[in-house]
Protein backbone atom coordinates (compact mmCIF):
# COMPACT_ATOMS: atom_id res chain seq x y z
CA UNK A 1 0.00 0.00 0.00
CA UNK A 2 1.18 3.59 -0.81
CA UNK A 3 2.13 5.81 2.31
CA UNK A 4 -1.07 8.29 2.52
CA UNK A 5 -0.11 9.27 6.35
CA UNK A 6 -1.09 6.11 7.06
CA UNK A 7 0.19 3.76 9.56
CA UNK A 8 -0.92 -0.08 11.17
CA UNK A 9 -0.95 -0.22 14.54
CA UNK A 10 0.85 -3.13 15.48
CA UNK A 11 -1.95 -5.13 16.60
CA UNK A 12 -3.88 -4.57 13.60
CA UNK A 13 -0.84 -5.68 11.16
CA UNK A 14 0.02 -8.71 12.90
CA UNK A 15 -3.79 -10.16 11.80
CA UNK A 16 -6.30 -8.11 13.80
CA UNK A 17 -9.28 -8.00 11.54
CA UNK A 18 -10.21 -4.05 11.83
CA UNK A 19 -13.40 -3.33 9.58
CA UNK A 20 -13.08 0.19 10.44
CA UNK A 21 -9.65 0.31 9.19
CA UNK A 22 -10.30 -1.74 6.22
CA UNK A 23 -13.13 0.77 4.88
CA UNK A 24 -11.26 3.43 5.73
CA UNK A 25 -8.65 2.94 3.98
CA UNK A 26 -10.85 2.22 0.62
CA UNK A 27 -11.98 5.47 1.00
CA UNK A 28 -8.65 6.85 1.41
CA UNK A 29 -7.95 5.13 -2.18
CA UNK A 30 -10.89 7.21 -3.78
CA UNK A 31 -9.79 10.03 -1.82
CA UNK A 32 -12.79 11.33 -0.07
CA UNK A 33 -11.37 11.12 3.64
CA UNK A 34 -7.71 11.11 2.33
CA UNK A 35 -5.85 10.57 5.91
CA UNK A 36 -5.75 8.53 9.25
CA UNK A 37 -3.08 8.61 11.55
CA UNK A 38 -2.37 6.24 14.82
CA UNK A 39 -1.17 8.34 17.21
CA UNK A 40 -0.79 5.11 19.29
CA UNK A 41 -2.32 3.45 22.96
CA UNK A 42 -4.39 5.32 25.21
CA UNK A 43 -2.73 2.59 27.88
CA UNK A 44 -5.10 3.62 30.84
CA UNK A 45 -7.88 3.15 28.99
CA UNK A 46 -6.54 0.08 26.81
CA UNK A 47 -7.44 1.65 23.66
CA UNK A 48 -5.80 3.01 20.24
CA UNK A 49 -5.73 6.82 19.18
CA UNK A 50 -6.62 7.70 15.69
CA UNK A 51 -6.43 11.16 14.30
CA UNK A 52 -8.70 11.60 10.85
CA UNK A 53 -7.66 14.44 8.57
CA UNK A 54 -9.02 16.16 5.56
CA UNK A 55 -7.19 16.42 2.24
CA UNK A 56 -4.51 18.65 3.07
CA UNK A 57 -3.50 17.28 6.61
CA UNK A 58 -5.81 18.87 8.91
CA UNK A 59 -7.05 17.07 11.82
CA UNK A 60 -10.95 17.00 11.69
CA UNK A 61 -11.25 14.49 14.75
CA UNK A 62 -9.68 12.55 16.77
CA UNK A 63 -11.34 8.96 17.94
CA UNK A 64 -10.77 6.03 20.52
CA UNK A 65 -10.96 2.57 19.59
CA UNK A 66 -11.69 0.37 22.22
CA UNK A 67 -9.36 -3.38 21.28
CA UNK A 68 -11.59 -6.19 22.18
CA UNK A 69 -10.03 -9.13 21.01
CA UNK A 70 -9.36 -8.90 17.34
CA UNK A 71 -12.19 -5.89 16.58
CA UNK A 72 -12.41 -2.26 17.33
CA UNK A 73 -15.39 -0.46 18.11
CA UNK A 74 -15.85 2.59 16.02
CA UNK A 75 -16.58 6.19 18.45
CA UNK A 76 -19.87 7.86 17.26
CA UNK A 77 -17.90 10.72 15.57
CA UNK A 78 -15.79 8.56 13.21
CA UNK A 79 -18.46 6.66 12.04
CA UNK A 80 -20.41 9.63 11.01
CA UNK A 81 -17.16 10.10 8.43
CA UNK A 82 -17.44 6.93 7.29
CA UNK A 83 -21.40 6.85 6.45
CA UNK A 84 -20.68 10.40 5.20
CA UNK A 85 -20.35 9.46 1.68
CA UNK A 86 -23.40 10.33 0.52
CA UNK A 87 -26.72 12.62 1.34
CA UNK A 88 -30.05 12.45 0.08
CA UNK A 89 -32.43 15.67 -0.34
CA UNK A 90 -35.88 14.46 0.08
CA UNK A 91 -39.60 16.05 -0.72
CA UNK A 92 -43.23 14.82 -0.09
CA UNK A 93 -46.02 16.35 -1.69
CA UNK A 94 -49.08 15.72 0.76
CA UNK A 95 -53.18 16.20 0.38
CA UNK A 96 -54.33 19.36 0.18
CA UNK A 97 -57.56 21.36 -0.69
CA UNK A 98 -57.73 24.78 -1.31
CA UNK A 99 -57.32 27.19 1.88
CA UNK A 100 -56.75 23.72 3.75
CA UNK A 101 -52.87 25.30 4.71
CA UNK A 102 -54.48 28.75 6.52
CA UNK A 103 -56.82 26.04 8.53
CA UNK A 104 -53.62 23.96 9.43
CA UNK A 105 -56.16 21.15 8.35
CA UNK A 106 -58.31 21.60 10.73
CA UNK A 107 -61.61 22.26 8.65
CA UNK A 108 -64.56 20.22 8.84
CA UNK A 109 -63.80 19.00 5.24
CA UNK A 110 -59.78 19.12 4.90
CA UNK A 111 -57.80 16.03 4.55
CA UNK A 112 -55.43 14.72 6.82
CA UNK A 113 -52.03 16.10 5.07
CA UNK A 114 -50.90 12.63 4.34
CA UNK A 115 -47.91 11.93 1.65
CA UNK A 116 -49.46 11.18 -2.26
CA UNK A 117 -45.81 11.61 -3.58
CA UNK A 118 -42.30 10.92 -2.21
CA UNK A 119 -39.26 11.85 -4.42
CA UNK A 120 -35.47 11.81 -3.28
CA UNK A 121 -32.12 12.55 -4.90
CA UNK A 122 -28.70 11.34 -3.72
CA UNK A 123 -25.42 13.61 -3.50
CA UNK A 124 -21.75 12.60 -3.61
CA UNK A 125 -20.36 14.26 -0.91
CA UNK A 126 -16.92 13.96 -2.30
CA UNK A 127 -15.11 14.28 -6.14
CA UNK A 128 -17.39 16.26 -8.37
CA UNK A 129 -20.58 16.05 -6.11
CA UNK A 130 -22.63 14.41 -8.40
CA UNK A 131 -25.96 13.26 -8.32
CA UNK A 132 -26.14 9.57 -8.26
CA UNK A 133 -29.12 8.24 -8.60
CA UNK A 134 -32.96 9.61 -8.13
CA UNK A 135 -36.38 7.73 -6.62
CA UNK A 136 -39.92 9.13 -7.26
CA UNK A 137 -42.88 6.98 -5.60
CA UNK A 138 -46.61 7.63 -5.88
CA UNK A 139 -48.37 6.75 -2.70
CA UNK A 140 -52.27 5.76 -2.60
CA UNK A 141 -53.79 7.87 0.17
CA UNK A 142 -56.41 6.05 2.21
CA UNK A 143 -58.15 7.87 5.31
CA UNK A 144 -58.42 6.80 8.81
CA UNK A 145 -61.35 4.40 8.19
CA UNK A 146 -59.26 2.40 4.77
CA UNK A 147 -61.22 4.73 2.50
CA UNK A 148 -59.58 5.90 -0.31
CA UNK A 149 -59.08 9.54 -0.45
CA UNK A 150 -60.47 11.00 -4.03
CA UNK A 151 -57.72 14.00 -5.42
CA UNK A 152 -59.25 17.12 -5.13
CA UNK A 153 -59.07 19.07 -8.33
CA UNK A 154 -56.72 21.68 -6.47
CA UNK A 155 -54.22 19.27 -5.81
CA UNK A 156 -54.00 17.81 -9.01
CA UNK A 157 -53.49 21.39 -10.41
CA UNK A 158 -50.95 22.19 -7.87
CA UNK A 159 -48.72 19.30 -8.20
CA UNK A 160 -49.62 17.45 -11.23
CA UNK A 161 -50.96 14.28 -10.04
CA UNK A 162 -53.72 12.82 -11.43
CA UNK A 163 -56.51 10.40 -10.40
CA UNK A 164 -55.20 8.30 -13.23
CA UNK A 165 -51.32 8.67 -12.15
CA UNK A 166 -52.36 7.21 -8.84
CA UNK A 167 -54.15 4.14 -10.80
CA UNK A 168 -51.17 3.17 -12.45
CA UNK A 169 -48.29 3.53 -9.89
CA UNK A 170 -49.60 4.12 -6.47
CA UNK A 171 -48.04 1.81 -4.18
CA UNK A 172 -48.85 1.90 -0.21
CA UNK A 173 -47.12 3.97 2.24
CA UNK A 174 -45.41 1.17 3.85
CA UNK A 175 -43.63 -0.14 0.87
CA UNK A 176 -42.74 3.64 -0.47
CA UNK A 177 -41.48 4.36 3.07
CA UNK A 178 -39.34 1.31 2.79
CA UNK A 179 -37.84 2.18 -0.26
CA UNK A 180 -37.10 5.35 0.56
CA UNK A 181 -35.63 3.56 3.74
CA UNK A 182 -33.49 1.17 1.25
CA UNK A 183 -32.29 3.76 -1.04
CA UNK A 184 -31.06 5.93 1.70
CA UNK A 185 -28.79 3.51 3.05
CA UNK A 186 -26.93 4.81 5.47
CA UNK A 187 -26.85 8.78 4.31
CA UNK A 188 -28.90 10.93 5.99
CA UNK A 189 -31.97 12.74 4.84
CA UNK A 190 -32.52 16.29 4.36
CA UNK A 191 -35.47 18.03 3.19
CA UNK A 192 -36.39 21.65 2.94
CA UNK A 193 -38.50 22.17 6.19
CA UNK A 194 -39.34 19.09 8.06
CA UNK A 195 -41.54 16.74 5.57
CA UNK A 196 -40.42 13.83 7.44
CA UNK A 197 -43.09 14.93 10.04
CA UNK A 198 -46.25 14.56 7.53
CA UNK A 199 -44.13 11.45 5.73
CA UNK A 200 -43.73 9.37 9.29
CA UNK A 201 -45.28 11.57 11.89
CA UNK A 202 -48.93 11.93 10.40
CA UNK A 203 -49.18 9.37 7.51
CA UNK A 204 -47.73 6.91 9.51
CA UNK A 205 -49.98 7.92 12.41
CA UNK A 206 -53.22 7.89 10.40
CA UNK A 207 -52.80 4.60 8.42
CA UNK A 208 -51.63 2.60 11.48
CA UNK A 209 -47.71 1.66 11.08
CA UNK A 210 -45.11 2.28 13.02
CA UNK A 211 -42.49 4.81 10.77
CA UNK A 212 -39.18 2.91 9.35
CA UNK A 213 -37.01 5.56 10.04
CA UNK A 214 -35.84 7.11 13.17
CA UNK A 215 -36.59 11.32 13.36
CA UNK A 216 -32.65 10.89 13.87
CA UNK A 217 -32.06 10.25 10.38
CA UNK A 218 -33.44 12.97 9.53
CA UNK A 219 -32.39 16.82 9.32
CA UNK A 220 -33.45 19.90 7.80
CA UNK A 221 -31.46 21.64 4.75
CA UNK A 222 -32.66 25.03 5.66
CA UNK A 223 -29.61 25.20 7.65
CA UNK A 224 -27.11 24.08 5.29
CA UNK A 225 -28.09 26.92 3.48
CA UNK A 226 -27.53 29.31 6.78
CA UNK A 227 -23.95 27.71 7.37
CA UNK A 228 -23.50 28.81 3.38
CA UNK A 229 -24.12 32.45 4.04
CA UNK A 230 -27.55 32.22 2.66
CA UNK A 231 -29.58 35.08 4.71
CA UNK A 232 -32.58 34.20 7.00
CA UNK A 233 -34.74 36.74 5.50
CA UNK A 234 -34.37 35.39 2.22
CA UNK A 235 -34.20 31.79 3.46
CA UNK A 236 -37.62 32.37 5.43
CA UNK A 237 -39.71 33.89 1.61
CA UNK A 238 -37.47 30.90 -0.69
CA UNK A 239 -39.68 27.93 -1.49
CA UNK A 240 -37.66 24.43 -2.33
CA UNK A 241 -38.93 24.70 -5.84
CA UNK A 242 -37.18 28.24 -6.59
CA UNK A 243 -34.18 27.53 -4.73
CA UNK A 244 -32.07 26.97 -7.49
CA UNK A 245 -33.40 30.26 -9.36
CA UNK A 246 -32.69 31.91 -6.40
CA UNK A 247 -28.77 31.14 -6.90
CA UNK A 248 -28.98 31.98 -10.74
CA UNK A 249 -28.27 27.87 -11.62
CA UNK A 250 -28.55 26.81 -14.69
CA UNK A 251 -30.62 23.52 -14.29
CA UNK A 252 -33.55 21.53 -16.36
CA UNK A 253 -36.99 22.90 -16.74
CA UNK A 254 -38.50 21.78 -13.07
CA UNK A 255 -42.21 21.73 -12.08
CA UNK A 256 -42.75 23.38 -8.89
CA UNK A 257 -44.94 20.95 -6.28
CA UNK A 258 -43.49 17.72 -7.64
CA UNK A 259 -41.59 16.46 -4.87
CA UNK A 260 -38.76 14.69 -7.05
CA UNK A 261 -38.21 17.99 -9.06
CA UNK A 262 -38.58 20.17 -6.15
CA UNK A 263 -35.81 17.39 -4.41
CA UNK A 264 -33.99 18.72 -7.31
CA UNK A 265 -33.84 22.21 -7.27
CA UNK A 266 -32.39 22.08 -3.48
CA UNK A 267 -29.89 19.29 -4.65
CA UNK A 268 -28.10 21.72 -7.62
CA UNK A 269 -27.79 24.14 -4.85
CA UNK A 270 -26.22 21.53 -2.50
CA UNK A 271 -24.21 20.53 -5.12
CA UNK A 272 -23.22 24.27 -6.38
CA UNK A 273 -22.29 25.06 -2.29
CA UNK A 274 -20.08 22.41 -2.35
CA UNK A 275 -18.41 23.03 -5.25
CA UNK A 276 -17.85 26.44 -4.15
CA UNK A 277 -16.50 25.64 -0.49
CA UNK A 278 -19.26 27.27 1.06
CA UNK A 279 -20.56 24.36 2.26
CA UNK A 280 -18.12 20.92 3.29
CA UNK A 281 -18.97 17.22 3.29
CA UNK A 282 -18.69 17.66 7.56
CA UNK A 283 -21.74 20.33 7.68
CA UNK A 284 -23.86 17.15 6.66
CA UNK A 285 -22.82 15.13 9.91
Amino acid sequence: MADQGFAWPRNVADGGCCRFLDNYWRLALHGTYPKIRYLGPETKCHRSLFEVCDADGAPVCIGLFAAMRVSYEITETVRGYLQMQTAVIFDCEFLVIEDAQRRFWCGPYDPDPIIVQTGAVKISLSDDFEILETLENYITPFDRYGNRYELDPFFTKLTGITPETIDAEGISLLEANNRLRDFAGDAKLWSWGKDELNMMAVSCYIAGIAPCLPATKFDNACRLLLASGMPCEDLRKTRSNVLADYFKLEHPALRGHDALDDALSVAYVIQHLLASKKLSPADFL
